[in-house]
Formats: C-alpha cells, sequence, structure tokens
C-alpha cells in the first residue's frame, strides 16, 4: 500500500564552500517518515511548487507548511474514519491534494486520487469506484462543495457520502497526528 515504501535518501545542506550545515542519512521507512525528516532538516525549502501553466508558479508549500496542513488533515480524519478505510480525494492538480493526500496517510486510512467529475458529464466513473473501495468518505476544496454536494444527493449511491472541505480546516484544532 501507499505510504509503505522504504525510501533511502540523505540530505545536505551547506553554503558554498563551506561544511555541511545539516547532514542526514537514514533509511525512511514510509512517505511520512519522510516528510517528518525533511520537514525537521529543511523546514523552509519548498516541499513542491505547483506550476500553473507548466512555468508560472502558481503556489508552493514548505516542508513544514505541508506537514502542518497534513497532520490537520489527519487529525480530522482520525475523528471521521476507521484505519484502513477508503477516503476519496477529489482535487483539482495542486498543493491542496498533495497535503490531503500526507492527512490520509496519518490518519491511516487509503488515498484513493479521482479526477474531478465534470459538471455536465454523469458520476458513472465515481458511482464504480464508490462501489469497488466501499469509500464513505470524500475530500475536497471549499471551491468545489456546494456543487458535489447537490450532485451527490440527487444520486442513490453517492448521497450517502460524507464530504468534507480540507482547505477550510482549523490546523490548530486538528494538530493531533503522532
Amino acid at each position: 500500500p501507499f505510504g509503505s515504501e522504504k525510501c533511502s535518501h540523505s540530505t545536505t545542506l551547506k553554503k558554498a564552500g563551506e561544511k555541511p550545515i545539516l547532514e542526514s542519512k537514514e533509511e525512511a521507512k514510509t512517505l511520512l517518515d519522510m516528510l517528518r525528516t525533511k520537514a525537521e532538516l529543511l523546514p523552509y525549502k519548498n516541499a513542491y511548487v505547483f506550476l500553473a501553466d507548466g512555468i508560472r508558479e502558481e503556489d508552493a508549500v514548505t516542508y513544514t507548511e505541508l506537514e502542518k496542513r497534513a497532520k490537520a488533515i489527519g487529525g480530522f480524519l482520525q475523528n471521521k474514519i476507521k484505519a484502513g478505510e477508503t477516503v476519496l480525494l477529489l482535487y483539482p492538480q495542486g498543493i491542496d491534494f498533495i497535503a490531503a493526500f500526507f492527512g490520509c496517510l496519518y490518519a491511516g486510512g487509503i488515498a484513493v486520487p479521482v479526477e474531478m467529475p465534470r459538471p455536465k458529464r454523469g458520476l458513472d466513473r465515481l458511482r464504480g469506484i464508490v462501489n469497488v473501495t466501499g469509500a464513505k468518505t470524500v475530500l475536497t476544496i471549499d471551491k468545489f462543495l456546494s456543487d458535489l454536494k447537490r450532485r451527490f444527493s440527487e444520486d442513490t449511491v453517492l448521497e450517502g457520502l460524507s464530504i468534507f472541505a480540507s482547505d477550510t480546516l482549523n490546523s490548530d484544532l486538528f494538530d493531533q497526528c503522532p
């Protein structure tokens, strides 16, 4: 499953011509171990940069910010799901998706990325994914929340899904993940 892969990484941070300021060579057992290590060693370094058109920077997140957002989502989800449950991630491309993915891992959930359903298309693909995975929970962003709730309420398979906007969570309230 995702998050269980072993990742070996080494990090060295130094100014040109100087000895390393930070040095760590260790084996990260999970993606969360890797995120924690990077947040500790490189807190202000960008973890991800989202390029809107492949060139222009639209959004960025440091390792510390990503870990904080992921822990907030994970803490929230721990109160909503059981470990091992599937969580559907309905996000456009970007940083919010990455934070939600790591948040699912923090909560012990199984993150299932799903393409956002288009407004004029049916929900057949999403319905099929729900039937196969048994998902009961969906994460998205506030921009899409009301439209998805409305569309899900009109569908007998999707109407029972619990759907939440991860970008509106108060990180101070849900920073409960180890």
